[in-house]
């Protein structure tokens, strides 16, 4: 039983943890466009 339960769990915070990484390339790259006035 918990072995079922830890694989979408482990899942859903490997997608959290990518969705963060994203979300920090975004916003590196719209600070950097805002700093160099594009």
């Amino acid at each position: 039983m918990q072995d079922n339960l830890k694989f979408p769990i482990n899942t859903y915070s490997l997608m959290l943890s990518k969705l963060n990484t994203l979300m920090d390339n975004t916003m590196k790259d719209i600070k950097l466009k805002f700093n160099t006035g594009i």
